[in-house]
């Protein structure tokens, strides 16, 4: 009995000490609040707003559900400076020459091997809703989320290695709603290479100490994926 009351003490304590509840509170909230929005209200905003007005429209109520709600949980629930925190301000020079090098490696290595498997004809597709919303403003907020907050909130309590593959993982979910809307569902070809590139912009977070490295990293994976028709 004094074994149990000392380990649900021990919990509690964890658990207020790290306030992991809170934590807790806001993924759950955030990842409702994005499910939502990319189930219905995403199709409502381009049903009802077209051109220019509708991209920057959707881009913003993403900026608002990912990123408002880390800075103000880092300002009000931990008293602390949100770019000091997410280390926008750490190493610029060293992340952004982490970003540039891997992810022109990426986009080389995958051109590469379309060369070799013959694959020819490729095309750019400009279109300003990918290169707004899925490069610029998907690194933007993706890597704010996941890797400069949940990754350092998880890296409080646990080794990095674990915490890099929970934040993977969490961040391999949340493309759950947008594949569950897709013809062929969610499939493993779609989960390891999301879990992978996870993994490698943990990595490179934590390495270059900057949040610049997996921004840029994650932004070259986009841009060849949609504006390149190449896929990771």
């Amino acid at each position: 009995m004094n074994n149990r009351s000392g380990l649900e003490k021990a919990f509690t304590s964890f658990v207020k000490t790290h306030k992991v509840h809170y934590l807790l509170g806001y993924f759950l909230l955030f990842y409702a609040a994005w499910a939502l929005h990319r189930s219905i209200l995403s199709p409502m905003v381009y049903k009802e707003y077209h051109g220019l007005s509708g991209i920057v429209l959707n881009g913003a109520i993403k900026v608002f559900i990912w990123v408002v709600p880390v800075f103000m949980y880092i300002i009000y629930f931990d008293g602390n400076k949100p770019f000091t925190y997410l280390k926008f301000n750490n190493s610029i020079l060293m992340g952004m020459a982490w970003g540039l090098a891997i992810g022109a490696s990426l986009i080389g290595i995958n051109l590469l091997k379309m060369f070799i498997l013959g694959k020819s004809g490729l095309s750019i597709d400009m279109d300003m809703d990918k290169i707004i919303n899925v490069v610029l403003v998907t690194c933007l907020t993706e890597e704010i989320v996941f890797r400069g907050f949940l990754l350092n909130k998880i890296e409080e309590f646990i080794e990095f290695w674990w915490a890099n593959i929970i934040v993977s993982i969490l961040f391999v979910t949340i493309h759950f709603p947008i594949w569950m809307m897709s013809d062929d569902g969610i499939t493993i070809t779609k989960v390891l290479p999301v879990m992978a590139l996870g993994i490698l912009f943990g990595y490179t977070y934590k390495k270059s100490n900057s949040l610049w490295a997996p921004i840029i990293i994650h932004g070259a994976n986009n841009f060849m994926v949609a504006v390149m028709g190449i896929n990771f």
